[in-house]
């Protein structure tokens, strides 16, 4: 009840473009949300069970990002490989520093509430998220790396499948450990100039004792915790269960990848978090 999420609508455009006084121009932003999301969903009937996401559900925050031009949700949506080796190169600390003011202006809504944020966009760019909002309370989730990237591949085939006649499977998959691999670089170099900056969760133990998990947050980071959210956190989960949508299912070899390919390009990070076999 202390935190706010930002449903998709508000970061597909956080500021918005009318009013609700006489004359004003209304304020379409959810309704556009939903049209485009619409759409979405007819192209790619099974993107539920890969990432179930409605105009009025949180989001991740890599759409803010978007407005900097420097977002790897371009390449999550198209498979515009100049675009992903560009976005590799870049600086990214003046990019959060507009993702910082934009945040300001969805707090301001609700000042006296934390924003509850997450995106796997912010893994590289943690030095610049340090920088420029050094007061958040940062927490990394590990999940083993042969199951993360093949369930990207399979989101990002989904996605890439609406706008392209034939998506090259193994290029894009290719691609996207590459990313990932190149992501966690950057990621294991920050947390060593910074340590003890980030809380780590697993991934199975979320999975497995996703309350538990949660409360353990709370008191690692001194949040008020009650029984009443106890309860609610409970019941959103009886409610959601993993694969609600349907089974997400997914291999290496969809992509002509192997999984001992993939593992061998996360060694060091899978030694450092125990996720090795």
């Amino acid at each position: 009840p202390a935190h706010r999420t930002i449903p998709l609508w508000e970061l597909l455009r956080p500021l918005p473009n009318g009013g609700s006084s006489a004359g004003a121009t209304p304020d379409r932003r959810h309704q556009i949300a939903e049209q485009r999301l619409g759409l979405r969903l007819r192209l790619a009937p099974d993107l539920d069970r890969k990432h179930y996401v409605r105009a009025h559900t949180p989001e991740e925050c890599m759409w803010l990002l978007a407005t900097t031009f420097v977002s790897p949700v371009f390449w999550a949506v198209a498979p515009v490989y100049g675009y992903l080796d560009w976005y590799k190169g870049q600086d990214r600390l003046k990019a959060y520093k507009e993702y910082r003011r934009l945040l300001q202006v969805l707090q301001a809504i609700h000042p006296t509430r934390r924003l509850a944020l997450k995106a796997p966009a912010h893994t590289g760019a943690l030095s610049a998220l340090l920088k420029t909002i050094p007061d958040a309370l940062l927490l990394q989730t590990h999940r083993h790396p042969v199951e993360a990237c093949n369930s990207l591949n399979s989101l990002f085939y989904s996605v890439h499948d609406m706008v392209t006649k034939r998506v090259d499977a193994h290029r894009m998959a290719e691609a996207n450990v590459r990313l990932q691999e190149h992501e966690i670089a950057l990621n294991l170099a920050a947390r060593d100039a910074h340590p003890g900056a980030v809380l780590d969760v697993h991934y199975d133990r979320l999975i497995a004792d996703p309350v538990g998990t949660v409360r353990s947050i709370y008191d690692h980071f001194g949040l008020v915790w009650s029984d009443t959210f106890e309860e609610r956190l409970g019941s959103y989960v009886r409610q959601n269960p993993k694969g609600r949508h349907g089974p997400h299912r997914y291999a290496s070899g969809d992509f002509g990848l192997t999984d001992g390919a993939i593992a061998e390009c996360f060694a060091t990070y899978s030694e450092r978090f125990g996720l090795t076999d």
